[in-house]
């Protein structure tokens, strides 16, 4: 896990609950609109949106 000092991005957070084996909601990574509506139709209603940014 890289080291920025001060804060850990959401795809590092994920690798750190899976190594300890900590469930967390169904999530995923969307490019474009059309993307984002085919994750949200597999995950289920309603949904969160996020950027992924430092």
């Amino acid at each position: 896990m890289p080291d920025n000092g001060n804060y850990v991005l959401e795809p590092e957070s994920v690798c750190l609950l899976e190594q300890y084996r900590i469930p967390y909601p169904g999530h995923g990574v969307a490019y474009d609109a059309e993307e984002a509506a085919r994750m949200a139709e597999e995950l289920g209603c309603p949904v969160v949106l996020k950027v992924v940014s430092p």
